[in-house]
């Protein structure tokens, strides 16, 4: 049942994915034809999305090497990059960089001029949020039904967890 199929494919965020795996095996049928045609509709939304939010990292980025930010970007766009070989096929709600927390400040500033707009904007709940959690989102609104969301993130996980990452050696291999 192609319909049920391609509708867990978009359900569990893999219609990219399978769309670009079904080209790849060459399969090709009346029946599958119009499946096909759903995910390659799929494949080429989330390509012109991914573009636009890399060409926004890529800003990001540039930005803050200009200002002596050193960054690793995770998760989806890194995964995009090295694992999947095609950042079309993967789908990104928003792209996540992990900083230094010293360097947060300058990092929010960058970010506001290039449009960015905190999640979190009372001075008081930022305190505590920055003082209990891992990350802070920030958002771009780039067209009435279309924005970027960018989180930074300072630490992999809630500082209240049990097991701490050792960062500093994290970052010392990092490439």
């Amino acid at each position: 049942n192609w319909d049920r199929v391609v509708a867990r494919a978009f359900e569990h965020d893999i219609a990219p994915l399978m769309h670009n795996s079904i080209r790849q095996l060459g399969v090709s049928s009346l029946q599958v034809e119009q499946a096909l045609s759903r995910l390659k509709a799929g494949y080429h939304a989330n390509a012109i999305r991914n573009a636009i939010v890399f060409q926004e990292l890529q800003k990001i980025l540039h930005a803050f090497r200009e200002c002596g930010i050193t960054v690793i970007v995770l998760k989806g766009a890194a995964l995009a990059q090295t694992v999947y070989q095609n950042w079309a096929v993967r789908p990104m709600s928003d792209v996540d960089v992990f900083i230094r927390k010293e360097e947060f400040t300058k990092a929010e500033d960058l970010l506001g001029k290039l449009d960015y707009a905190p999640d979190i904007r009372l001075p008081e709940l930022k305190e505590r949020h920055l003082a209990h959690y891992y990350e802070l989102g920030f958002t771009k609104q780039l067209a009435s039904s279309f924005s970027v969301r960018c989180e930074i993130h300072w630490q992999l996980d809630r500082p209240s967890r049990s097991f701490q990452i050792d960062l500093d050696g994290m970052w010392r291999r990092a490439v």
